[in-house]
């Protein structure tokens, strides 16, 4: 054997040389490198039918609203936020994008809330 290291069989597990192109043992053929595997008739497109980008979960934006301007409706954006990314890690894709869009109107309505006590409040001084 060489010393500057092994291939090992896929057919035998025997170590072989490294640039062999057969088993010295089983007979096997060894794959050239850089030579592009068969894959034979396998199915691509049903893998690309099951990819499912990562909903928004607005999180950042809730924790500004949680800080700024209306405590109840930022917190509640922040649970979605992180109920949606929850849901997409488990697989649960739906029900991702629903948690997802719960977070974008508590993002909403807090801000729109938020302005409208401020502009009260600022308006009674």
């Amino acid at each position: 054997m060489s010393s500057g290291g092994n291939i090992y069989c896929p057919e035998c597990g025997t170590a072989n040389e490294l640039n062999a192109k057969k088993c010295y043992r089983c007979g096997a053929t060894f794959p050239t490198v850089g030579a592009k595997p068969n894959y034979g008739d396998y199915d691509f497109a049903a893998e690309v039918d099951d990819y499912h980008l990562k909903p928004t979960t607005y999180i950042g934006w809730n924790i500004f609203l949680t800080c700024c301007c209306c405590l109840p409706i930022g917190l509640l954006g922040i649970i979605y936020g992180a109920l949606a990314a929850s849901s997409f890690n488990k697989t649960k894709y739906e029900r991702a994008d629903k948690y997802s869009e719960y977070a974008y109107r508590c993002l909403i309505w807090g801000l729109i809330l938020g302005i409208v006590l401020w502009g009260l409040l600022i308006m009674n001084e």
